[in-house]
Protein backbone atom coordinates (compact mmCIF):
# COMPACT_ATOMS: atom_id res chain seq x y z
CA UNK A 1 0.00 0.00 0.00
CA UNK A 2 1.35 3.06 -0.67
CA UNK A 3 2.07 6.19 1.79
CA UNK A 4 -1.19 7.32 3.60
CA UNK A 5 -1.76 10.90 3.24
CA UNK A 6 -2.74 12.38 6.32
CA UNK A 7 -5.68 14.91 5.92
CA UNK A 8 -8.26 12.11 4.79
CA UNK A 9 -7.25 10.50 8.11
CA UNK A 10 -7.25 14.27 9.91
CA UNK A 11 -10.92 15.12 8.77
CA UNK A 12 -12.07 11.16 9.88
CA UNK A 13 -10.73 12.11 13.17
CA UNK A 14 -12.70 15.37 13.69
CA UNK A 15 -15.74 13.80 11.85
CA UNK A 16 -15.20 10.76 14.67
CA UNK A 17 -14.93 13.34 17.24
CA UNK A 18 -17.71 15.48 16.50
CA UNK A 19 -20.14 12.46 15.62
CA UNK A 20 -21.45 14.88 13.19
CA UNK A 21 -20.68 15.58 9.88
CA UNK A 22 -22.07 18.98 9.12
CA UNK A 23 -19.70 20.60 12.27
CA UNK A 24 -16.74 18.71 11.23
CA UNK A 25 -17.04 19.59 7.56
CA UNK A 26 -17.94 23.08 8.73
CA UNK A 27 -14.44 22.74 11.40
CA UNK A 28 -12.33 21.99 8.26
CA UNK A 29 -14.01 24.21 5.71
CA UNK A 30 -14.94 21.61 3.79
CA UNK A 31 -18.79 21.51 1.93
CA UNK A 32 -20.70 17.66 3.65
CA UNK A 33 -20.71 16.63 0.17
CA UNK A 34 -16.71 16.54 0.07
CA UNK A 35 -16.19 15.48 3.46
CA UNK A 36 -18.55 12.15 3.13
CA UNK A 37 -16.85 11.55 -0.22
CA UNK A 38 -13.28 12.02 1.64
CA UNK A 39 -14.83 9.22 4.05
CA UNK A 40 -15.66 6.59 1.63
CA UNK A 41 -12.36 7.00 -0.60
CA UNK A 42 -10.69 6.77 2.88
CA UNK A 43 -12.90 3.63 3.72
CA UNK A 44 -12.40 2.16 0.24
CA UNK A 45 -8.92 2.26 0.29
CA UNK A 46 -8.58 1.03 3.99
CA UNK A 47 -11.13 -1.89 3.08
CA UNK A 48 -13.44 -1.62 5.62
CA UNK A 49 -16.56 1.24 6.83
CA UNK A 50 -15.13 3.69 9.44
CA UNK A 51 -18.48 5.76 10.21
CA UNK A 52 -21.95 4.70 10.87
CA UNK A 53 -24.28 6.89 9.57
CA UNK A 54 -26.77 7.40 11.61
CA UNK A 55 -29.91 9.66 11.61
CA UNK A 56 -28.64 11.96 14.04
CA UNK A 57 -25.10 12.25 12.99
CA UNK A 58 -22.42 9.84 12.74
CA UNK A 59 -20.89 6.49 14.72
CA UNK A 60 -17.97 4.96 14.65
CA UNK A 61 -17.49 1.30 13.50
CA UNK A 62 -15.07 -1.23 15.40
CA UNK A 63 -12.67 -0.56 13.10
CA UNK A 64 -13.22 3.08 13.03
CA UNK A 65 -12.64 3.15 16.95
CA UNK A 66 -9.42 1.35 16.82
CA UNK A 67 -8.21 3.48 13.90
CA UNK A 68 -9.39 6.95 16.09
CA UNK A 69 -7.65 5.54 19.07
CA UNK A 70 -4.26 4.48 16.92
CA UNK A 71 -4.35 7.62 14.52
CA UNK A 72 -5.44 10.84 16.67
CA UNK A 73 -2.95 10.86 19.48
CA UNK A 74 -0.06 10.84 17.13
CA UNK A 75 -2.18 13.86 14.70
CA UNK A 76 -2.59 15.94 17.85
CA UNK A 77 1.08 15.06 18.65
CA UNK A 78 1.48 16.96 15.20
CA UNK A 79 -0.37 19.60 15.75
CA UNK A 80 1.40 20.62 18.79
CA UNK A 81 4.42 20.75 17.21
CA UNK A 82 3.27 22.63 14.63
CA UNK A 83 1.57 25.12 17.08
CA UNK A 84 4.29 27.42 17.59
CA UNK A 85 5.42 27.37 14.30
CA UNK A 86 1.83 28.47 12.52
CA UNK A 87 1.46 31.28 15.48
CA UNK A 88 -0.49 34.32 14.41
CA UNK A 89 1.34 36.81 12.62
CA UNK A 90 0.58 40.44 14.14
CA UNK A 91 -0.42 41.84 11.14
CA UNK A 92 -2.94 39.03 9.86
CA UNK A 93 -6.78 40.70 10.65
CA UNK A 94 -9.30 37.70 9.92
CA UNK A 95 -12.79 38.85 9.52
CA UNK A 96 -15.86 36.74 9.41
CA UNK A 97 -18.82 38.15 7.37
CA UNK A 98 -22.58 37.09 6.50
CA UNK A 99 -22.19 35.97 2.84
CA UNK A 100 -24.64 39.20 1.65
CA UNK A 101 -22.63 41.34 3.85
CA UNK A 102 -19.10 40.16 2.25
CA UNK A 103 -20.17 40.59 -1.25
CA UNK A 104 -22.54 43.79 -1.36
CA UNK A 105 -20.63 45.39 1.45
CA UNK A 106 -17.30 44.17 2.96
CA UNK A 107 -15.41 43.25 -0.73
CA UNK A 108 -16.31 46.33 -2.30
CA UNK A 109 -14.36 48.42 0.37
CA UNK A 110 -11.28 45.91 0.48
CA UNK A 111 -9.27 47.42 -1.95
CA UNK A 112 -9.46 50.45 -0.32
CA UNK A 113 -8.56 49.20 2.86
CA UNK A 114 -5.73 46.96 1.46
CA UNK A 115 -4.03 50.31 -0.48
CA UNK A 116 -3.99 52.09 2.76
CA UNK A 117 -2.51 49.41 4.85
CA UNK A 118 -0.34 46.97 2.71
CA UNK A 119 1.18 45.50 5.79
CA UNK A 120 -1.92 43.86 6.68
CA UNK A 121 -2.81 40.43 5.38
CA UNK A 122 -6.94 40.18 5.30
CA UNK A 123 -8.46 36.58 5.29
CA UNK A 124 -12.49 36.57 4.81
CA UNK A 125 -14.39 33.91 6.05
CA UNK A 126 -17.75 33.52 4.87
CA UNK A 127 -20.37 32.15 7.33
CA UNK A 128 -23.91 32.25 8.41
CA UNK A 129 -23.01 31.25 11.86
CA UNK A 130 -22.15 33.11 14.71
CA UNK A 131 -19.00 33.03 15.35
CA UNK A 132 -17.74 31.27 18.85
CA UNK A 133 -14.54 33.57 19.03
CA UNK A 134 -13.29 30.84 22.23
CA UNK A 135 -13.33 28.19 19.61
CA UNK A 136 -12.51 30.10 16.42
CA UNK A 137 -8.93 31.75 17.96
CA UNK A 138 -8.04 32.80 14.17
CA UNK A 139 -10.88 34.94 13.76
CA UNK A 140 -10.53 38.50 14.55
CA UNK A 141 -14.21 40.00 14.16
CA UNK A 142 -17.46 39.41 12.77
CA UNK A 143 -20.01 41.21 11.15
CA UNK A 144 -23.78 40.11 11.54
CA UNK A 145 -26.79 41.43 11.70
CA UNK A 146 -28.93 41.68 14.90
CA UNK A 147 -29.78 43.99 17.93
CA UNK A 148 -26.00 43.06 19.54
CA UNK A 149 -27.66 41.59 22.48
CA UNK A 150 -24.68 38.14 22.02
CA UNK A 151 -23.40 36.54 25.21
CA UNK A 152 -19.50 36.83 25.26
CA UNK A 153 -18.77 39.29 22.66
CA UNK A 154 -18.48 43.21 22.25
CA UNK A 155 -20.87 44.58 19.74
CA UNK A 156 -20.74 47.92 17.55
CA UNK A 157 -23.23 49.21 15.32
CA UNK A 158 -22.18 49.92 12.02
CA UNK A 159 -25.12 50.89 10.20
CA UNK A 160 -29.04 50.48 10.86
CA UNK A 161 -30.64 47.97 7.98
CA UNK A 162 -34.18 49.20 6.49
CA UNK A 163 -35.82 46.70 4.80
CA UNK A 164 -39.58 47.33 2.58
CA UNK A 165 -42.05 45.41 1.22
CA UNK A 166 -41.90 44.87 -2.55
CA UNK A 167 -44.56 43.49 -5.28
CA UNK A 168 -45.21 43.43 -9.11
CA UNK A 169 -47.22 45.62 -10.20
CA UNK A 170 -49.74 42.07 -11.35
CA UNK A 171 -49.65 40.75 -7.17
CA UNK A 172 -50.60 43.90 -6.21
CA UNK A 173 -53.74 43.63 -8.71
CA UNK A 174 -54.24 40.21 -7.84
CA UNK A 175 -54.63 41.38 -4.09
CA UNK A 176 -56.94 44.15 -4.78
CA UNK A 177 -54.45 47.32 -4.12
CA UNK A 178 -51.58 47.93 -1.94
CA UNK A 179 -54.11 49.37 0.95
CA UNK A 180 -56.89 46.50 0.30
CA UNK A 181 -54.93 43.75 2.69
CA UNK A 182 -52.47 43.88 6.17
CA UNK A 183 -48.88 42.92 4.49
CA UNK A 184 -49.46 39.95 6.98
CA UNK A 185 -51.73 38.64 4.28
CA UNK A 186 -49.56 38.93 1.16
CA UNK A 187 -47.45 35.58 -0.16
CA UNK A 188 -44.25 35.84 1.01
CA UNK A 189 -41.06 35.13 -0.52
CA UNK A 190 -38.14 32.86 1.87
CA UNK A 191 -38.46 32.67 5.65
CA UNK A 192 -41.04 34.39 6.73
CA UNK A 193 -39.40 34.68 10.86
CA UNK A 194 -35.86 35.71 8.99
Amino acid sequence: MSRMPLQPLQNFVTAARLGNLTRAAESLNLTVSALSHQMRQLEQRLGYPLLLRQPRGVGVTPEGQRLLEQVGPHLDAIQQVFQPFGARHDRVLTVSALPSMASNWLVPRLGSFVAAHPEIEFNLESSERLTDFERNVQCDAALRVGAGQWVGVHAEPLFDEWLMPMASPALVERMGGVDARPLSEWPLLGDPDG
